[in-house]
């Protein structure tokens, strides 16, 4: 079975080597943190990554670091308001929009207490990931 990637090479990745953290593509940071709470937990079994995910803060590439909310399991981060620019008005081809504004991430998910989130806790709370036919989680430590 091969090793799943250690710290000196995947999760240093494109940061050790002088890329900013806003530069590293999002699936990239995101494969990061997965890697990062396996490692910590020193399993792949669900549940006890469900409980690693729990609150477990991130950097998002964003002026707020973002979060996975425990009560919900919503992932909580800065969300910007856009405005969508006329093609007269790009200045590069790619260019389709302009962020004029940022909302906290807590404001925009909302709180537990809220009646979405507090039915989503209640989904949550009462079902389990069952196990999986044939697989065997690993252990690494």
């Amino acid at each position: 079975m091969r090793p799943l990637a250690t710290r000196g090479s995947f999760l240093a990745g494109a940061t050790s080597l002088g890329v900013s953290a806003a530069a590293v593509p999002s699936r990239v940071r995101s494969a990061q943190v997965v890697v990062r709470l396996v490692e910590a937990s020193g399993t792949t079994d669900t549940a006890t990554l469900v409980h690693a995910f729990e609150n477990h803060r991130y950097d998002a590439a964003k002026a707020q670091p973002a979060f996975f909310r425990a009560c919900d399991h919503q992932a909580v981060q800065e969300t910007y308001c856009a405005e969508m620019l006329p093609r007269a008005k790009r200045r590069d081809p790619n260019e389709y929009f302009r962020i004029v504004s940022a909302v906290g991430g807590e404001f925009a998910a909302g709180t537990c207490s809220d009646p979405d989130s507090a039915k989503a806790a209640a989904i949550i709370g009462a079902e389990t990931v069952p196990a999986r036919a044939g697989y065997e989680p690993i252990r690494i430590r």
